[in-house]
């Protein structure tokens, strides 16, 4: 009597919930077991006896019977994790994950089942989940091209701005380095401004040009950030902006400025120009 205590005693102790069930009869269930289904934990009697299936969720049911079914065939067998859902006294539910293995109860060959409550779990991987959706679909469609490295410059993803600036296809580019997007002229200030970043620099805005499939030269804007995993930099992401229209206008303004300055400079009548203050700043020959 006193080692049946004992026993009885470490079966409620146990955190997760334990199930004895013979061919799905259940046999035997602890302390947490019925915490898990939401039960009065003086109402034991109430459970045992009733089939495995009545405590899950329809939607686990085909997992649960195909489950029986292999260890009736295979008696030995050891089976987990297993994600189910039970659904509790109060009608809500549950998401578990078990395990099952052979267990001797009162010298008879049954069943054990553990079962640890992964609703948190099963919450935060959605919330995940849908957090990395969102991420992605700003990525792909993201008006400027996005690219990630890791520290060593191998190329982790691009986002299809990138297929379309470059010509490369993802499978293309995906474990290459960084430098076959690059003009070999820029090489080395990629590689400068990578480790500037990984310092911790945090200005690292800068001008690059990209070289497409094709030998298309890009003139490109990047601004960058680190990437990190459990609190250490594993990597960088770049944003890059296709800079050509600005690149001709800067161009074209710059050259509209050197025919003005020509034409002032060769022109007989005298020009000049002050600042605000009425001081003479620039002024031709003529003048």
């Amino acid at each position: 009597m006193e080692n049946y205590e004992t026993h009885q005693s470490l079966f409620d102790a146990v955190s997760e919930g334990i199930i004895l069930h013979d061919s799905g009869a259940i046999v035997d269930v602890n302390q947490s077991s019925l915490a898990l289904l939401g039960r009065d934990q003086r109402k034991k009697s109430e459970v045992i006896g009733t089939s495995i299936l009545h405590m899950l969720a329809k939607e686990s049911h085909e997992t649960a019977i195909a489950i029986l079914d292999r260890t009736r065939e295979k008696p030995d067998l050891v089976i987990g994790p297993v994600e189910l859902v039970v659904k509790k006294n109060d009608g809500s539910y549950v998401d578990v994950e078990v395990f099952t293995k052979p267990h001797i109860h009162q010298g008879r060959n049954i069943r054990l089942v553990s079962a640890r409550d992964i609703t948190e779990r099963k919450r935060a991987e959605a919330a995940l989940r849908k957090s990395e959706e969102r991420y992605r679909e700003l990525f792909d469609n993201a008006n400027d091209m996005v690219i990630t490295i890791d520290l060593k410059g191998n190329i982790t993803s691009v986002n299809k701005m990138a297929e379309e600036i470059t010509g490369y296809s993802v499978e293309d580019v995906i474990g290459k380095n960084v430098s076959c997007l690059l003009h070999p002229d820029h090489f080395k200030k990629a590689k400068k401004m990578i480790e500037c970043k990984i310092r911790g620099e945090a200005k690292t805005v800068y001008d690059l040009d990209i070289i497409s499939k094709d030998g298309r030269v890009t003139p490109s804007e990047i601004s960058s950030n680190l990437i990190f995993q459990s609190g250490q930099p594993v990597g960088v992401q770049a944003f890059v902006r296709d800079i050509t229209e600005r690149k001709l206008a800067e161009k074209e303004l710059s050259a509209s400025e050197y025919r003005l300055s020509t034409h002032i400079q060769n022109t007989p009548v005298g020009a000049l120009s002050w600042d605000l203050n009425f001081k003479a700043i620039e002024w031709n020959p003529a003048a």
